[in-house]
C-alpha cells in the first residue's frame, strides 16, 4: 500500500477479508495450527457480516458498527462462552489493524466481550466420570484389547488432547516403565498445541498399559508407518490418524446406547446417529475429545491428585483448569483438603 492510497484520516484501505488473512499469516508464526483454525472460524462470521453490510474497508468501522455486529451475534442465541471467544478474537484482530494503520486508533477498545460465570464457562457437554467409568467397564469386559478400548483407557487416564494422542508413536510408549512421552514434531505433522512447552512424559496406570499391550499384540491394530517412517501407537487403515479421525472415533465410542438404553427415547431404527455414516456426532449425548479431556481432568482432581500434578500431567495452567475443567463442588473440595490437612494438625506442638 502506497502513501497515496491513504484516507483523509491517514488510514490504509483494506478489505475485511484481506485484513483477516494478513492477521492470520502474522499469527501463524507463534500459534498452533488448531488455534489458527479457531481464529479463522471465529472471524468468518465477522467477514461475512461486513460483506452483507457493504463494508468494503476496515477503516469504515466505528464503535457503532461494532456494536451492531455485537447485537447481531447476541441475537443468534450464542452461548456466553462462544460469544466471548468470538469477540475476544475480533478485538485482537482490530488491535492488529490499528497497528498496521488500517483502523482508527482505540477502535478495539470499543469491543466488550461478555464475562461468563464459571458455571457458564465449564461446558455442560463434559463427559461425566460416571458415564466414563461405565464405558470403561463395558470395554474391559466386552471389547478388551480393541482399539476403542485402548484409546479410551489412554485418553481418560492422560486427559490428553486429540492432536497429542494422534502424534504418539509406539516408541514413545514404555510398557515396562509404564509411561508415554508426548513430543512436539511439527516438521513431521505431529505438533503439540503448546509446542515444545507441551512436551512431557506422563505416567500410566498398569491397567492402561495392559490394555495398550493387548491392543499392540492383537488383531485390531493396523501395522503401518506414516510418511516419515514412524510407527503410530494408534492406527487406522490409512496410517496415522488425524486429530479429526480421533474426534470421529470418540463420538462413536461415547454414543450412550453403546452401553445401555437411549436416554433420548429415540427409536434405534430412526436414529440418525446410528443409521447415518459417521452420524454419531448428531447424538446429543455423544462426546468429542475435548469434553472427554474436561471430564478426565475433573475426575483426576476428584480422585485427590494435587492440582500442581494435574497441571503438569495434562499440560494446562492452574487458571485454565480452575475456570474450564474443575467440576468439583465446594464441599467436595473441602473434603479433599480435609484429607490432606486434618491428619497433620498436631495440637501438642507449639
Amino acid at each position: 500500500m502506497s502513501h497515496a492510497q491513504q484516507t483523509p484520516e491517514g488510514l490504509y484501505p483494506i478489505k475485511p477479508r484481506d485484513a483477516r488473512d494478513e492477521w492470520i499469516d502474522h499469527q501463524s508464526v507463534d500459534l498452533a495450527d488448531s488455534t489458527i483454525r479457531s481464529h479463522r472460524q471465529r472471524l468468518r462470521h465477522f467477514v461475512r457480516w461486513c460483506d452483507d453490510q457493504d463494508i468494503t474497508s476496515i477503516h469504515q468501522l466505528d464503535g457503532r458498527t461494532l456494536h451492531q455486529y455485537d447485537r447481531h451475534r447476541r441475537g443468534q442465541g450464542l452461548a456466553a462462552t462462544t460469544l466471548k471467544g468470538e469477540l475476544t478474537t475480533l478485538r485482537n484482530f482490530i488491535e492488529f489493524c490499528e497497528r498496521i494503520e488500517c483502523a482508527p486508533e482505540g477502535l478495539s477498545e470499543k469491543i466488550d466481550p461478555p464475562t461468563p460465570s464459571k458455571h457458564e464457562e465449564v461446558s455442560e457437554t463434559v463427559l461425566k466420570s460416571g458415564r466414563a467409568l461405565r464405558l470403561l467397564d463395558h470395554l474391559r469386559s466386552e471389547e478388551y484389547g480393541t482399539r476403542d478400548h485402548a484409546l479410551f483407557e489412554f485418553m481418560w487416564s492422560t486427559g490428553a488432547r486429540a492432536g497429542a494422542v494422534a502424534g504418539v508413536d509406539v516408541t514413545d510408549y514404555d510398557s515396562d516403565a509404564e509411561y508415554v512421552e508426548f513430543r512436539h514434531q511439527p516438521a513431521e505433522d505431529t505438533p503439540l498445541k503448546n509446542k515444545y512447552d507441551g512436551e512431557r512424559p506422563v505416567s500410566l496406570p498398569s491397567r492402561v498399559c495392559d490394555a495398550l499391550d493387548a491392543y499392540l499384540d492383537g488383531r485390531d491394530r493396523y501395522n503401518t508407518v506414516d510418511d516419515y517412517g514412524r510407527e503410530p501407537l494408534f492406527t487406522s487403515r490409512y496410517g496415522r490418524p488425524k486429530p479429526g479421525t480421533i474426534r470421529d472415533w470418540m463420538y462413536r465410542l461415547t454414543v450412550p446406547c453403546r452401553v445401555g438404553e437411549c436416554p433420548h427415547d429415540v427409536d434405534p431404527d430412526e436414529c440418525e446417529a446410528l443409521n447415518k455414516p459417521n452420524g454419531e456426532s448428531a447424538c446429543p449425548s455423544s462426546r468429542s475429545p475435548h469434553p472427554v479431556r474436561s471430564g478426565s481432568i475433573s475426575w483426576q482432581l476428584a480422585c485427590g491428585i494435587p492440582m500442581e500434578l494435574v497441571e503438569a500431567r495434562v499440560n494446562a495452567s492452574r487458571e485454565v483448569i480452575l475456570r474450564h475443567y474443575d467440576l468439583r463442588g465446594e464441599h467436595a473440595k473441602m473434603e479433599q483438603r480435609r484429607n490432606h490437612i486434618i491428619p497433620h494438625l498436631n495440637y501438642t506442638k507449639a
